[in-house]
């Protein structure tokens, strides 16, 4: 255990030192040999914590998939500086370099808390009980129903903007299912619904959802059942088919032959993911926000934000990937190590990650005595793509939804099993 603790510790002091690195290096005139050096260092850390956590399959889901981000990030822009995306044109190589050292600063801290010796109960969501249909009927429902009353598009196949209750299909997916009792007509009927929903997301190009659907699923019904080599096969597959799907942005954009390109596509690229490096883009953007805004500025958006958080869209200023993109462009996101690095400077990004750290490490705690942290956890490894890559949100607003919503949920099952025990199973 003692051997253990230490390399953690010393792969949290190579990553902040590669932190401490990349910010002085970028002072200077930035080389492509220092801008490779940094794209393994991102790619090294994340592979560093899979390993560590290679037993512990929800937190290897989650290392995974960061790890992909990461590589998709240095295969497309570090290991090949001089045939960049365009996205990254207007970007200089000292812009770069610092951008990783605000990556390599979070994952100091995140490779420093989140391994532990812990292995959950996987046998969590196998145990069958009396379901609920009352209540996981309704989840259904709304699954299905938001593709029509959440989302827009021009014409279809387009792909147009779902609003923040198209993206609640997944917690209200995860509240379902936590009383849903694994009975099979109440699974097929989540099932159902949750097909539809995908078919739609993919039908627009919205894959990320997709992805959140597909883990809350293959966690949920196979968790006990799971190996690392079928992770890994199945992650590796899965990966490679929403990146091409993605490519397609919505069934429009197909065209005779599209496929073939697609494949050609991501051959090139090193089947790097490209809304991994659209979303690090716009993690740059956020980074270049900080000189013009100055401190007073960015302390002030912190505060909107956390209004945010409790009121909504309405609080004025809250958005900061809107702000960002009136001065650089921005896909409406950017990576999680960004926001806090604009709001607070280094201490931010440690905060962010120690918190992030900290959520999946109890969270994928899972034993069945805590129903509701169970779930909790399922729905912080399946909105890893959104926490990571988008906002923070998903990992304040979104948890908390979850947590509610599921006990809730077990607070009026109890209450109308014993209110009307003939009708209920």
């Amino acid at each position: 255990m003692r051997g253990i603790r230490a390399a953690d510790a010393g792969a949290a002091a190579v990553a902040l030192a590669a932190a401490v690195w990349c910010m002085l290096a970028a002072q200077g005139a930035v080389s492509n040999g220092q801008l490779a050096a940094a794209g393994v260092l991102l790619t090294a850390l994340p592979l560093w914590t899979a390993v560590r956590v290679r037993r512990h399959f929800p937190l290897l889901v989650v290392a995974g998939l960061l790890l992909y981000f990461h590589y998709s990030v240095a295969a497309a822009v570090y290991w090949k500086p001089d045939a960049v995306p365009a996205i990254f044109a207007r970007y200089s190589r000292a812009e770069l370099l610092s951008g990783a050292g605000v990556v390599l600063l979070f994952w100091a801290a995140l490779t420093a808390v989140l391994p532990g010796a812990h292995r959950p109960d996987l046998a969590v969501f196998s145990r069958k009980s009396a379901g609920n249909p009352l209540l996981s009927a309704p989840c259904a429902a709304y699954i299905a129903l938001a593709p029509v009353l959440f989302y827009r598009s021009s014409a279809f196949g387009v792909r147009g903007s779902g609003s923040t209750l198209y993206e609640y299909a997944v917690i209200v997916l995860v509240v379902g299912l936590s009383v849903c009792g694994r009975r099979p007509g109440q699974l097929a009927l989540l099932g159902a619904a949750s097909g539809l929903y995908c078919l739609h997301s993919l039908v627009y190009g919205e894959r990320i959802t997709v992805m959140q659907a597909a883990i809350v699923w293959g966690l949920y019904l196979l968790l006990h059942r799971l190996t690392v080599r079928t992770m890994l096969a199945a992650a590796a597959a899965g990966l490679v088919l929403l990146t091409l799907a993605g490519m397609f942005r919505g069934a429009a954009s197909w065209q005779p032959g599209a496929l073939r390109e697609a494949l050609e596509a991501l051959a090139e690229r090193r089947l790097a993911n490209d809304t991994a490096y659209f979303a690090y883009q716009s993690g740059l953007s956020i980074r270049r926000l900080e000189a013009v805004w100055g401190w007073a500025g960015r302390l002030g958006q912190l505060g909107a934000y956390l209004l945010y958080l409790v009121f909504g869209s309405a609080v004025p200023d809250s958005n900061l990937s809107v702000l960002a993109a009136e001065n650089s462009h921005n896909w409406g996101g950017g990576w999680l190590p960004f926001y806090g690095h604009f709001w607070l400077g280094a201490p931010g990004t440690v905060l962010l990650a120690l918190g992030a750290a900290a959520l999946l490490r109890r969270g994928c705690r899972l034993d069945r005595a805590h129903p509701v942290r169970c779930y909790l956890g399922l729905y912080l490894v399946a909105s890893c793509p959104r926490w990571y890559l988008y906002s923070p949100s998903q990992l304040v607003r979104g948890a908390v939804l979850v947590a509610v919503g599921v006990a809730a949920a077990g607070w009026l099952d109890a209450r109308l099993k014993r209110s009307f025990p003939r009708t209920v199973p």
